[in-house]
């Protein structure tokens, strides 16, 4: 048998790549050998024939090796292509992907019309039916609220949580002689609330949870990972010589390459083998077809066939009430993409589902996390003062899509810091940020106090997305500052379960840097640029949806590629800005903090003053306030240092950046609000510091504002006085978005087709 000359097989690369043999060394072969045989040989190659017989089999050889290369690298992880070899080779190492999730909201009630008592309550059953706009929702829990005589109606204090879904069963017939059992079934909108990922995990009866597996009336554990039960005392033994089989009832369910879900049972050594009917019921979801954006206060629907349940029973009927959304319903999400397997399962195998490094931590919150999409934790020592045992602090920041579509439409846009922000947080520990800074100050006092005190008329999610806006790393927030069953929570009990012992975890709010990008794209005469526009932003979308992290830059040349990748486009352009209107022209720092300086000079220092003169026992306020001076000339020559070149008061932009900001806000904060909440020689001091916010003396005499609002205030400002300047020192000379300072930094990318340009051009 003929073989080819080395120098064909001689490859650059590392890697096996058999297609690299083109058609034309292997047709260039053929016609070597034939010329050394006979004359007919040659005179037959030569013929039209000949060519074609050459080419026909250099064809055919050819994709023979293609479809060998196919195969080598659809068996390994990393190099696979298709979804099915993806979701294959993750199962066999033990990684279950994620499936579709629901959107998540909680409702409220009100009562109407005439009711016969005084008060009384109403409990919704749990997985109560609910409807809005055409979508399903189903309830977690008993939900119990009551009524005044007044007719206010207060909800359970976890609130009143519904998921978007409907519960679907399936039914199958065992063999009772057969060892592993297997059955599947497609459903692509099969949620991923089952096994350890179930919603309803903690509830030992294992009827009442999401899915279940019931076989003959007894139910199944189910496991995403496992039939084996460690320490089980179910495992089979032997009686009087005859083997009584395992009763640990426990099945596995997976998603298989095919995408269709497969239940798995036992050989009655590792678990029970099933006999009888199988009834598999779980949650069915329209995944991110399930997000409602701007759909807080709507009215809902009970379509539950279980009746609701009045106490007095003739008090008040379902006609006397009125159901409303709490919150929009967001947080849904399609099955886990292929990007994410790729990138997310072999770290998530490597480090054996715990979390121990920076790495384990951010592929566990991303995989072990409901609806997280982007995460970032980061470590530091501590040793509390007095106190020589070791910890671990573990500083961790979660975002949701910072990109959604919603039920109306597939395409892709922004999300709005109440979509993509998680729910929780509750109170803020600023006890714990002063003594973070300073080690010698000890106060024995609680440190909560809820941010519906800022005296203002907005929401609490509108007030958390403040906080976000404002605070940056000013303020740590512990456990204690989490509402129990939120969002935030969840995430907390899975990384102290998943996490060491002596990891302490404090939740640090993300910062979104929000960009326009600008397109400027070429294209040969004759490309259709009809919807063209709308085709690249979704393209971009979806771009930057999978590969946006925390503090990880983005290229514009990455996109560049993509949409000169696309058949006519013969160049392009890409090009960020800032989201944010410049505040002014001014090259002063006086100049471009104006605005929060006179919130800082006509508020906060009068109020502070009245608080002096009413709380403190006589004391100069260079004493009381010398971190920043008596008339205050500090918070100037701090804002240069800061900021500014030197000790000029022209502002550095390269100077502008997150952790300056931040730094600046949680030093006036210390300077002025903690310095007065922590000073001994305070009298007269309230038991607790949200009394402390709450006393009216604490006020501007002749605003009536109080002292932490007031605060709050100059912050916001002073962010929106340095956002323009923040969000521009990011942008390299390159034009990439790449200079971050702080490890929660992201950015997100506004993309208007009024911003693309679309030129034809002769090549």
């Amino acid at each position: 048998m003929a073989t080819f000359s080395s120098e064909i097989l001689t490859f650059t690369n590392n890697y096996t790549d058999y297609s690299k043999i083109s058609f034309e060394q292997i047709t260039y072969e053929l016609g070597r050998i034939i010329k050394l045989k006979s004359n007919n040989l040659q005179d037959f190659y030569r013929s039209s024939l000949g060519r074609r017989v050459a080419e026909i089999f250099a064809s055919s050889l050819n994709v023979e090796w293609k479809y060998l290369e196919a195969q080598f690298r659809e068996a390994f992880l990393l190099s696979a292509q298709n979804y099915s070899s993806i979701i294959s080779g993750a199962n066999s190492q033990g990684y279950s992907i994620r499936r579709p999730t629901s959107a998540k909201t909680e409702f409220r009630v009100e009562v109407n019309g005439t009711v016969s008592s005084y008060n009384g309550s109403m409990i919704f059953p749990k997985f109560g039916d609910f409807q809005y706009s055409g979508i399903n929702y189903v309830s977690l829990d008993d939900y119990t609220f009551t009524w005044d005589y007044n007719g206010t109606v207060t909800e359970p204090d976890s609130g009143a949580e519904l998921v978007q879904g409907t519960f679907k069963t399936r039914t199958f017939l065992a063999d009772e002689k057969k060892k592993f059992q297997t059955f599947n079934f497609n459903d692509p909108t099969f949620s991923n609330y089952f096994g350890e990922d179930d919603l309803l995990i903690d509830d030992d009866n294992l009827e009442n949870r999401l899915t279940t597996v019931c076989v003959d009336g007894e139910y199944y554990e189910i496991s995403k990972y496992t039939l084996y039960t460690e320490n089980s005392n179910t495992s089979p033994y032997i009686d009087n010589g005859v083997l009584v089989e395992s009763r640990n009832k426990k099945c596995l369910i997976r998603t298989i390459n095919n995408g269709n879900i497969e239940i798995r049972f036992g050989d009655g050594i590792i678990s029970e083998i099933p006999r009888g009917t199988i009834t598999i019921r779980y949650l069915s979801t329209l995944g991110s077809k399930g997000n409602v954006y701007n759909a807080k206060d709507s009215e809902i629907k009970y379509s539950g066939s279980e009746s609701i349940i009045f106490q007095p029973s003739d008090s008040i009927n379902k006609d006397n009430i009125d159901l409303f959304l709490k919150y929009s319903p967001v947080g849904g999400d399609e099955i886990e993409s292929i990007e994410s397997v790729k990138t997310y399962a072999p770290m998530a195998i490597a480090s054996g589902k715990r979390y121990v490094d920076n790495d384990d931590h951010i592929v566990g919150l991303k995989t072990d996390c409901d609806n997280v999409k982007y995460a970032m934790a980061y470590g530091e020592d501590s040793i509390a003062i007095g106190d020589f045992r070791y910890s671990n602090v573990i500083l961790y920041t979660v975002l949701k899509n910072i990109y959604v579509s919603d039920s109306s439409s597939s395409d892709l846009y922004c999300a709005e810091p109440v979509d993509y922000l998680f729910s929780g947080l509750k109170t803020i520990d600023m006890v714990r940020s002063i003594q973070d800074k300073s080690s010698s100050i000890q106060l024995d006092v609680a440190s909560q106090f809820d941010l519906t005190y800022n005296g203002n008329e907005l929401d609490d999610q509108e007030k958390y997305n403040y906080y976000v806006e404002t605070f940056g790393s000013c303020f740590r927030l512990a456990n204690q500052d989490v509402e129990s069953g939120s969002e935030l929570d969840s995430v907390y009990k899975v990384l102290k379960e998943k996490g060491q012992l002596t990891c302490r975890y404090l939740y640090i709010p993300p910062k979104v840097h929000k960009y326009k990008m600008s397109m400027t794209i070429y294209t040969t005469p004759i490309v259709s640029k009809t919807n063209l526009a709308n085709t690249i932003q979704q393209e971009a979308y979806s771009y930057l949806k999978e590969n946006s992290k925390f503090n990880d830059s983005v290229y514009n040349s990455k996109i560049v590629k993509l949409i000169e990748a696309k058949t006519g486009i013969v160049g392009c352009h890409v090009y960020f800005e800032p989201y944010a209107d410049i505040p002014n022209d001014s090259v002063y720092i006086s100049t471009l903090t104006s605005a929060s300086y006179d919130i800082f000079n006509g508020i906060m220092i009068p109020t502070m003053d009245n608080i002096v003169s009413n709380y403190y026992t006589p004391i100069s306020n260079s004493t009381l306030f010398s971190g920043l001076g008596s008339d205050y000339s500090n918070y100037s020559y701090y804002l240069q240092k800061y900021f500014c070149k030197g000790s000029s008061t022209t502002f550095d932009s390269s100077k502008m950046t997150e952790t300056n900001v931040s730094n600046f806000i949680e030093y006036i904060f210390k300077e002025t609000l903690g310095r007065l909440l922590l000073n001994t020689q305070l009298s007269n001091t309230p038991s607790n510091l949200t009394e402390i916010l709450l006393n009216s003396n604490f006020n501007n005499p002749d605003t009536s504002e109080n002292i932490y609002t007031t605060f709050v205030n100059w912050a916001v400002q002073f962010r929106k006085d340095t956002n323009y300047y923040c969000a521009k020192q990011l942008i390299t000379d390159k034009g990439d978005i790449a200079n971050f300072s702080i490890p929660h930094e992201i950015a997100q990318i506004h993309i208007s087709v009024d911003d693309i340009t679309i030129t034809s051009k002769n090549t």
